[in-house]
């Protein structure tokens, strides 16, 4: 609003999370926390909101949606499976040739771990298992995935998701190469650091 005012907003609720399942989603303003409704570019209210969201079991928000209607949610900390998928849709769309096509659409936010430190498959995983086949079983033509709001992640995960999506020709060959430095790239043997990393013998070819 000005240069000491803070405004807090919703960049996003995980589906699974407690405020996700209280209804919090994307673009929700936050009005209040713990009954305190002015915020300040100050050390002291900046402490104060992330020690009320992120180091205290429980927090009471007030929101106020896009619609300009209000709602208070008290939320608990808890442990839960992440769900990257935001959301998901197949459309059919006209084609260059007016006919009709099928585009799968998803949004994935985080590319959370797909296995986890004891290599078990985690629910990331079970979700992007069963997106991919849900566009595969619509016969779908065409895939859009949005990572407008990703934050990054795993870089194991996008080369599952890659995996999952590229055709059987381009198994074995370059998925992505890594840009060093000058110096790292002069010493590159003696780093251990890979320099690419090439599709599995076997895509998923959806």
């Amino acid at each position: 609003a000005n240069s000491n005012n803070v405004r807090l907003f919703v960049l996003y609720a995980d589906k699974n999370s407690p405020a996700g399942k209280a209804g919090v989603t994307r673009g929700w303003a936050i009005i209040s926390v713990n009954g305190t409704t002015s915020f300040t570019n100050t050390s002291a209210s900046l402490d104060f909101i992330n020690n009320a969201s992120t180091k205290s079991p429980n927090v009471t928000l007030g929101f106020k949606k896009p619609d300009g209607s209000t709602v208070t949610s008290a939320i608990s900390t808890t442990s839960y499976n992440l769900n990257p998928v935001l959301f998901d849709t197949v459309y059919t769309v006209k084609n260059g040739a007016g006919a009709n096509t099928k585009v799968g659409y998803f949004g994935m936010y985080t590319f959370s771990s797909t296995f986890n430190d004891k290599g078990e498959p985690t629910f990331t995983k079970t979700i992007l298992d069963q997106t991919i086949n849900k566009f595969a079983s619509q016969g779908i033509k065409n895939l859009i995935v949005d990572l407008r709001y990703n934050g990054g992640g795993a870089t194991s995960t996008a080369e599952y998701l890659d995996s999952a999506i590229a055709p059987a020709s381009a198994a074995g060959k370059v998925m992505y190469i890594y840009k060093y430095n000058d110096k790292l790239t002069q010493n590159l043997s003696s780093t251990g650091l890979s320099s690419q990393v090439n599709f599995p013998a076997r895509t998923g070819g959806l």
